[in-house]
């Protein structure tokens, strides 16, 4: 009896009613068992990595919001920058020749 005990492994052992396993079922079950704990480590780690990455997400959007709302600034900016280019291209176009000829008439005017 004491050999037959020893190879089998029982639970319940307060009831009446015992199920009893031999070791190759106790260590199949007892390894199950670890890779349903592995298996929830890994779910649990999932549902946090999807926990930051909602965070992450969150804090991208807002950075991305700063960003445009800069953008926009910036684009007003350059576009006063390039109308003030365009104004100073213009009268550098006509007020160099207009100033040339109008120191041509001074210059005439002077002499006389």
């Amino acid at each position: 009896m004491p050999l037959l005990s020893s190879l089998t492994v029982c639970s319940q052992r307060t009831s009446t009613d015992s199920i009893c396993f031999s070791k190759d079922q106790a260590k199949k079950i007892l390894k199950d068992l670890k890779r349903l704990d592995f298996c929830d480590s890994i779910t649990i780690n999932q549902e946090r990595q999807i926990i930051n990455f909602k965070a992450v997400l969150h804090t991208d959007s807002t950075i991305i919001a700063e960003n445009n709302k800069r953008l926009l600034e910036v684009t007003k900016t350059l576009n006063k920058a390039n109308l003030k280019v365009k104004v100073l291209k213009k009268i550098s176009f006509f007020g160099v020749p207009i100033a040339f000829g109008g120191g041509i008439i001074a210059a005439l005017v002077l002499l006389k």
